[in-house]
């Protein structure tokens, strides 16, 4: 919430507009105040392209992230796709993801599909592999603890 002004303090910019803006609110109602708004929002989609609203979110996106720190920003988007959960309903995230597939199937064709595949069977090809050459991890532990057990007996006095 915004600071008062002291007597004889000059009006800040965000002052002037927050102050016109609640009193054309009046002026209109909730609804036009609305509709305002959205012919506002147009104005500005014409005006700087569709992205615009994209650039503006992701900069917005990145500053919250920032102030909230990883784990904060996490639980804020948990938070959002829980309440589009109780909204939507669970069959929502589904659809959405179909509706998402086909977009991706339609403009970047099968063998886009194809070659995700492919990278991912390599990954874990290579996963699989990594697993293999290293040794268990008891035995890793073991090893560790046995190095460790010659210099404390040297640093020993």
């Amino acid at each position: 919430m915004a600071q008062k002004r002291g007597k004889g303090e000059p009006m800040t910019l965000s002052d002037a507009g927050r102050l016109g803006g609640e009193k054309r609110k009046r002026e209109l109602g909730a609804e036009g105040y609305s509709k305002l708004g959205q012919k506002g929002g147009e104005a500005v989609k014409r005006k700087y392209g569709p992205d615009f609203y994209s650039k503006i979110g992701h900069k917005g996106g990145e500053v919250r992230k920032e102030q909230l720190g990883t784990e904060g920003y996490a639980k804020l988007g948990h938070k959002g796709g829980e309440s589009v959960k109780e909204h939507y309903g669970p069959e929502h995230f589904s659809e959405i993801g179909r509706k998402g597939g086909e977009t991706v199937a339609r403009t970047k064709g099968p063998e886009f599909y194809s070659e995700i595949g492919r990278k991912g069977g390599e990954a874990r090809v290579e996963q699989s592999r990594r697993a293999e050459a290293a040794p268990p991890r008891a035995e890793a532990e073991t090893a560790a603890e046995e190095e460790e057990k010659p210099r404390e007996a040297e640093e020993e006095p």
